[in-house]
């Protein structure tokens, strides 16, 4: 037997999960899925998988391989690959992943969202002055493909100037949107309007004075926003600003 024919042949085929992806899991990912597949020139194609997750990644490392035997294929192309996530909460993304062309040299992961910390920072003593109980920044961001809500609180009792919380925003996404909600001890829940952040996560928690001057637009408008401020938390409210921050994927594609 001429163990160096053709037909004996074999080649791994390389993928590597992104060092973001990696921290991701059990925080927003459940594991990733890589189908392969070689078209033949006769024949039916070479297909195999490949699944990586947290208990993969501790024993193994961030590195995977599938072993494609060449057999009888004399087909010069490349292989294709699809990969898709399993998010936590039970959905995956993309739904349909589509097929792309893969390389010899190895295929990095690299998981639709990224992480982000967003810090929010306010003066505890202009609140305490003021009134106020507590300030809301209310975030608005993509993820996979859908948009998404987060609240970062600071407030006097809680004793703490600047609070940060880590979200997961679509790798394509420029931004994100927020708003300050105010929680006002005699005058009630006050809303500003909605504001675009690009390339910046850090948000100071600034109140013109206007917003607690009754004669003031500024506060009319923000005491008629806080009249439907549940509601309007539901609202889809990226798509006012994606010529700043990119629109929102239809979620299912990459």
């Amino acid at each position: 037997v001429a163990l160096n024919n053709p037909f004996f042949q074999h080649r791994d085929i390389h993928f590597i999960l992104d060092l973001d992806a990696k921290e991701m899991f059990d925080e927003a990912v459940n594991y990733v899925t890589v189908n392969v597949r070689k078209k033949r020139d006769a024949g039916a194609p070479f297909e195999d998988h490949v699944t990586l997750d947290a208990k993969y990644v501790k024993d193994n490392g961030i590195n995977a391989s599938v072993t494609y035997s060449r057999g009888n294929d004399s087909n010069p192309d490349v292989y294709e690959y699809q990969s898709q996530w399993s998010l936590r909460g039970g959905n995956v993304f993309p739904t349909n992943p589509p097929w792309q062309r893969g390389s010899w040299d190895g295929v990095t992961l690299a998981p639709p969202v990224v992480p982000r910390t967003i810090e929010v920072e306010g003066s505890l003593e202009d609140m305490a002055a003021n009134d106020i109980a507590r300030i809301t920044v209310q975030l608005h961001y993509a993820k996979f493909g859908n948009e998404v809500e987060e609240n970062i609180h600071v407030s006097p009792v809680q004793g703490q100037a600047l609070v940060a919380k880590r979200i997961f925003l679509d790798r394509d996404a420029k931004g994100y949107v927020y708003r300050l909600i105010v929680n006002h001890k005699t005058k009630g829940k006050l809303v500003m309007p909605w504001q675009p952040r690009v390339g910046d996560d850090y948000i100071y928690a600034s109140l013109p004075q206007e917003l607690f001057d009754e004669a003031s637009p500024i506060h009319t408008a923000a005491v008629e926003a806080a009249r439907d401020v549940i509601s309007s938390a539901r609202d889809k409210v990226l798509d006012r600003f994606k010529d700043v921050i990119g629109p929102t994927s239809p979620g299912g594609g990459q």
